[in-house]
């Protein structure tokens, strides 16, 4: 069983991340964040194999959670979700972000 955290502040697309990773036989989604702080509380606490953390939420942004998380928790993964590509993503390579995945940009955001 792999232990899921997911950390988005997008309610839609928590939404549709919690409600695809609930199918999944493999997969136990031991919390959901709405902000960094919460991230960074809940991978702590409940110390899942993988936090999928967005990179632009509200209170700290994911690349700070990450280096608290990872800090915290050093067994803990992230596969970091980013809507952006480019330069940006030196801030967060030095970083042991396990993964990437680019988002399709939501319009209204």
């Amino acid at each position: 069983m792999i232990r899921v955290l997911v950390a988005e502040d997008h309610p839609v697309v928590r939404s549709g991340l919690l409600q695809l990773l609930g199918n999944v036989e493999q997969v136990d989604v031991v919390g959901a964040a709405t902000g960094g702080e919460e991230a960074v509380r809940l991978a702590t606490a409940e110390r899942p194999d993988v936090v999928l953390m967005d990179l632009e939420m509200p209170d700290i942004d994911g690349i700070e959670a990450t280096r608290r998380i990872r800090a915290a928790a050093p067994g803990v993964n992230v596969v970091l979700l980013i809507t952006v590509a480019g330069t940006i993503l030196f801030g967060v390579y030095p970083n042991p972000v396990i993964q990437f995945i680019l988002q399709p940009t939501l319009l209204g955001r």
